[in-house]
């Protein structure tokens, strides 16, 4: 289902069954409640050398420009918009709510038109799940957790999962302008892989990708 034309097309309605790990009450006679997938995809600090492959990690890193007098330090240029030609890019308020783990993995998503840009407006953590290559392939997943003030630009068709939050934030959404259903329909495509039965925790006891 196409969001309507004048919001983003990365769509908000995939967030996966999350389950509950707590233990029962006393007296039920069961034990903790397993993550319900098989294959445990690791979640690996995100940085700029391991990220290179997906896009551009948006982070006040290095030296910046003082500018206004001194009251400001400016961090430059620090990703491209990618853009198909005569497109423009739009700016958006993303406003999520804060998935817990674990979570199963069961879609993915890309953009073959434009590269689209997550930054949070607050301290927000957010897992990052990304393939590479035009065949979209369970060992070919990888898992990244931002530090809380971390960014990231997906480049254009590089598929990935819908943002997945862990902390309440307002994000800054960049991505291109759709002005119809149908040019939002032909930036945006979507796979299902809920039967190779992946998700992220932030502990991990099932097997690992590609076991």
């Amino acid at each position: 289902m196409a969001q309507p034309p004048h919001l983003p097309i990365t769509r908000k309605v995939f967030f996966p069954c999350v389950c509950n790990t707590t233990d029962p009450p006393a007296g039920t006679g069961t034990g903790p409640r397993q993550p319900p997938f098989e294959h445990l995809l690791p979640l690996r600090p995100l940085t700029v050398e391991a990220f290179e492959a997906y896009g551009t990690v948006i982070e006040a890193e290095g030296p910046g420009i003082e500018i206004n007098e001194g009251t400001s330090l400016k961090f430059a240029d620090r990703c491209r918009v990618e853009l198909d030609q005569d497109a423009r890019a739009a700016l958006h308020i993303y406003r999520p709510v804060p998935t817990s783990l674990p979570i199963a993995i069961s879609t993915m998503e890309r953009h073959p038109l434009a590269s689209q840009a997550f930054v949070p407006l607050g301290q927000s953590r957010f897992a990052v799940i990304v393939s590479a290559g035009e065949e979209l392939r369970r060992e070919r997943l990888a898992g990244f957790l931002t530090d809380g003030r971390q960014g990231l630009q997906y480049a254009a068709g590089v598929w990935h999962h819908p943002l997945l939050a862990l902390d309440a934030a307002d994000y800054l959404v960049v991505d291109r302008f759709c002005g119809s259903e149908s040019e939002a329909q032909r930036n945006l495509e979507v796979r299902d892989i809920a039967q190779w039965s992946v998700g992220i925790d932030s502990v991990g006891t099932a097997n690992r990708v590609g076991a």
